[in-house]
């Protein structure tokens, strides 16, 4: 199993529009078909403006035999690709072995970091993993982590590992603890570089059900995060907004005024059908 992490840098002021083109449009013409979702995230805190996601394949050779089979698509050549080429300002792709499959995490609502360690080359990578698999259960008693892999191409010689938080205070609170553990110490000597990035699930797939409060037909938007046996997605905690195909609060007064108008039309106040 081969995974790859795809980066995308687009325009300030168009995530939305790229995460609303991922979960509609995108994942309507892939779904598992082309390679299996793991996660789609956006970034909180660190390089704003960015957009990750992750897919699996059995091998390289299937990796790239779907990907040549989804260039054909012309769905996505004519729908998708369109929708996104005038958003996109970077593009980075990075190949990845599990050392640590990814795993769902137990409960929904986190956010995410993801943190990428650069070795020193000639052995550097090794010696790092085996210093940080060896103290590995004693850091996740403060918080556990997700996945870890390491890079096969796009940027030698690295580490990435996915930790899930209730919260941004409880990431700093494990933090904390876990600089504590006396052999984590020795790691910065093995690092050439490292970088970190806090992530939130972003919407992948759409869902409508009947709204509780004034029983219109709302879109519940689940937010992925990493994939779990069962069918649904972990990820955010989620709020109603109604059902108008947008994944993403409108950006424009008309379109607030609209949705208002809408809701107060179903005799509920807008401010209870905010996206979330």
């Amino acid at each position: 199993m081969i995974y790859e992490l795809r980066t995308y840098t687009v325009k300030p002021g168009t995530l939305g529009d790229m995460i609303k083109a991922a979960s509609t449009v995108s994942r309507d013409i892939r779904k598992d078909d082309y390679g299996k979702l793991e996660g789609y995230w956006s970034t909180e805190i660190g390089p704003l403006n960015q957009v990750l996601h992750m897919w699996s394949y059995n091998s390289f050779d299937e990796r790239a035999r779907l990907r040549a089979e989804l260039a054909k698509n012309p769905r996505w050549t004519g729908e998708y690709v369109p929708l996104i080429r005038p958003l996109l300002v970077r593009q980075e792709v990075r190949l990845m072995n599990a050392v640590r499959p990814p795993v769902a995490p137990a409960s929904t609502g986190n956010v995410y970091e993801l943190r990428n360690y650069r070795a020193k080359a000639a052995g550097g990578l090794k010696q790092w993993l085996d210093a940080f698999t060896t103290v590995l259960p004693e850091r996740e008693k403060y918080s556990k982590i997700v996945g870890l892999w390491t890079t096969e191409a796009g940027q030698p010689n690295e580490a990435c590992h996915i930790w899930a938080y209730p919260s941004l205070n409880a990431r700093a609170e494990a933090r904390g603890k876990a600089m504590k553990i006396r052999p984590g110490r020795n790691f910065s000597g093995r690092v050439q570089d490292s970088s970190r990035r806090c992530i939130r699930p972003s919407c992948c797939r759409r869902r409508t059900r009947r709204c509780s409060e004034c029983g219109g037909t709302v879109a519940r938007m689940e937010r992925s995060a990493i994939r779990g046996p069962a069918p649904g997605i972990p990820g955010l905690r989620f709020r109603f907004t109604r059902a108008t195909g947008a994944t993403t609060p409108p950006s424009n007064n008309s379109s607030r005024v609209s949705r208002a108008r809408s809701a107060a039309a179903h005799g509920a106040s807008p401010s209870r059908h905010a996206a979330a």
